[in-house]
């Protein structure tokens, strides 16, 4: 006996080929089935001829940009939502090829993006070796090797503290007060006299809050030090000229979530969008919308040292851009900030 649920199941396998039922007249079965649980949830495979809908796999990130590239290193200005490592099963890089496997054509695994487009180092132009990390929230410079001599060179590098980095960041004007209260002013003699710099210094605990199951970790930074297994951080930091709540922050210190808990825990100034550290979305101008999916913490360049040798490279610094289409990066006003916007106020 056909029933109407059947000629239903029949009129939608008519879609997808030849109609097919179970036994009895009853649910499809095999393909038809797959088929129509994937229909349902809206998941349509790449190798399908009929598929005219993108697979459901999360948001588009945007691609990142090559800054530099040669035989030993490989800089990449990283957009805001990508892991630079694996963080995921799915996105997990291992062969014993070395060919990148991964079951998601769109990871948000930076490294698995680059090699897959052959951008690495070695015959197979798969070797790269990230030399550091920026949170996936964050944006800015990242630095790849393509040799391991070159990775072991600028490892050791890194670990002597002699690797800078400069940063960018967005803060409410109205906590800019209790940074300074927090910080120690000092005295630059390399920059112009009327650029004040500040330290802010603090300890990293190595036990660690979590927050939720999404978000994980959380690092716990205070100002003074109640234990022996605290680890020394500091950073220092002036305002910008032209744009009030920017600011321009160096380092040569690397730790997990150092300049987000730093700003927040000790000087009492949590970044804009940074929701994990005690930013609140209701106290700005800006649409709480705009802080989604990022930080505004910039990566705005890395210098490295003149004594490292890497072949025939000779380039030291390398500088990346603000993105132009996040809309977190405004003024105090609620104005788009352009990269020569931020160019000028640097400059200034």
């Amino acid at each position: 006996m056909i029933t109407r649920q059947s000629v239903r199941w029949i009129k939608q396998a008519a879609c997808w080929g030849r109609p097919r039922l179970g036994p009895n007249n009853g649910p499809p079965s095999g393909m038809i089935r797959k088929r129509r649980l994937m229909d349902r949830c809206h998941c349509y495979t790449t190798d399908s001829a009929t598929s005219t809908r993108p697979r459901a796999e999360g948001p588009i990130l945007p691609k990142p940009t090559i800054i530099y590239s040669d035989n030993h290193i490989l800089v990449v200005n990283k957009p805001s939502g990508w892991h630079v490592v694996p963080n995921k099963p799915e996105e997990v890089v291992s062969s014993k090829e070395g060919e990148p496997q991964s079951r998601n054509t769109r990871t948000k695994c930076l490294l698995t993006q680059l090699q897959e487009n052959r951008l690495g180092g070695g015959s197979q132009k798969h070797f790269l070796k990230p030399l550091h990390r920026i949170d996936q929230p964050c944006t800015g410079v990242v630095l790849f090797a393509k040799t391991s001599k070159a990775a072991s060179r600028i490892s050791k590098a890194w670990k002597a503290n002699k690797v800078q980095k400069t940063y960018l960041c967005l803060i409410q004007p109205h906590n800019l007060e209790s940074l300074r209260c927090n910080s120690i002013s000092i005295h630059d003699n390399n920059s112009n006299q009327h650029h004040q710099w500040w330290k802010l210094e603090g300890y990293q605990h190595k036990r660690k809050k979590r927050v939720d199951s999404v978000r994980g970790w959380s690092v716990i930074t205070t100002p003074n030090d109640p234990r022996q297994d605290a680890r020394p951080v500091s950073i220092r930091w002036r305002q910008t000229q032209l744009i009030s709540n920017v600011l321009l922050v160096e380092t040569n210190q690397g730790a997990r979530h150092m300049i987000r808990a730093l700003l927040s825990q000790v000087g009492k100034c949590p970044i804009l969008g940074d929701s994990r550290y005690g930013f609140n979305n209701k106290s700005t101008i800006t649409p709480s919308s705009s802080y989604r999916h990022s930080v505004a913490l910039h990566a705005r360049g890395i210098v490295l040292p003149d004594d490292l040798t890497l072949g025939t490279t000779t380039q030291r610094y390398f500088e990346a851009p603000i993105p132009n289409r996040d809309n977190i990066w405004r003024d105090a006003h609620g104005h788009q900030i352009q990269e020569q916007h931020i160019q000028r106020a640097l400059e200034a």
